[in-house]
């Protein structure tokens, strides 16, 4: 009897809808985590996984914008850190996220802003 091959998946493809939401700095952004969809917040916590190429560095889309685009590495740091496999529901994972950004305006309230043109 021949053996079943498993199922493998060889390729994944997303699609992609601009929300046209944006934060000029860590406030706003704070702000527009509490009003996205499920599905926006899932895709910038989860998508980081289905690339091929990974830079340990940042492991979700808030933790690189926070580095890459404030210069927040500390915030960045801090972001990376939150597992998303960790969390029951994409309502404990904005709690999560939210809980960590109003931790860290408390302890910097002159968080940087989004430079100009960016």
């Amino acid at each position: 009897m021949e053996a079943i091959k498993p199922f493998e998946f060889k390729q994944c493809i997303t699609i992609l809808k601009a929300t046209g939401e944006k934060a000029k700095n860590l406030r706003e952004l704070r702000d527009r985590i509490s009003d996205v969809s499920d599905e926006s917040m899932f895709h910038h916590m989860y998508q980081y996984f289905l690339k091929e190429q990974r830079v340990l560095e940042y492991t979700n889309d808030f933790a690189e914008w926070a580095g890459e685009t404030l210069k927040e590495n500390v915030l960045s740091e801090q972001l990376s850190n939150i597992d998303p496999y960790s969390v029951k529901s994409i309502v404990d994972l904005r709690n999560e996220i939210a809980r960590v950004i109003d931790a860290y305006l408390n302890k910097f309230p002159k968080a940087r802003a989004v430079p100009f043109r960016r």
